[in-house]
């Protein structure tokens, strides 16, 4: 999920809300996360093996008296590192996933800014899976509708779609036991 996702803020259902969430059953706790491309220490690696190729050309242009490329190596330089800043910062987003027989609940992590929450009905979340190159999994429920996942490959959605539809079954299953027992005692004779 990136900010256009889709996800909103949202606030807790009450007092204990999360104390009464913690105990029930958890049918999924996954975290997506965007694959590791590049480390803090690869960026620096990087930094300096192309700023040493960028020094010995700017000195040869330097001394043949063409300044001003110069400046468009130095700039070229400084776009890429920029580039594979924002790209290392990136790495660091988080969605975490966690399924119960009562709710889905989504909470986006960006480094650096506040995070990104909402709540469905698990017997009533529908998943469906974007196919195109930049898609995502669509989660939705009650006229909401959020897309996580935008980082994943189609075949990584493919399988967290799958195992999540698989959650949301047990989870409903279990809801709906739950609500056959209790119908079935109300129904018997009290002795």
């Amino acid at each position: 999920m990136d900010r256009s996702s889709g996800l909103q803020t949202s606030t807790p259902d009450g007092p204990g809300a999360a104390d009464a969430e913690a105990s029930a059953t958890l049918y999924m706790d996954a975290v997506l996360s965007p694959a590791r491309s590049m480390t803090a220490r690869g960026l620096a690696t990087f930094s300096v093996l192309l700023g040493f190729p960028i020094l010995l050309m700017a000195g040869s242009f330097l001394m043949t008296g063409a300044l001003p490329v110069m400046g468009f190596l130095g700039a070229e330089a400084l776009a890429l590192i920029i580039a594979f800043s924002i790209s290392l910062r990136s790495q660091h987003v988080r969605t975490f996933v966690q399924v119960t027989a009562d709710s889905v609940r989504m909470r986006h992590v960006i480094p650096g800014q506040k995070p990104i929450e909402a709540v469905l009905p698990a017997y009533f979340t529908k998943v469906e899976v974007e196919r195109s190159r930049s898609g995502a999994v669509r989660v939705s429920a009650a006229g909401r509708a959020y897309r996580i996942g935008l980082f994943l490959t189609l075949n990584e959605r493919l399988g967290f779609a799958e195992a999540l539809q698989r959650a949301l079954k047990a989870a409903r299953s279990e809801r709906y036991s739950e609500a056959g027992a209790s119908n079935e005692a109300a129904a018997l004779p009290c002795l």
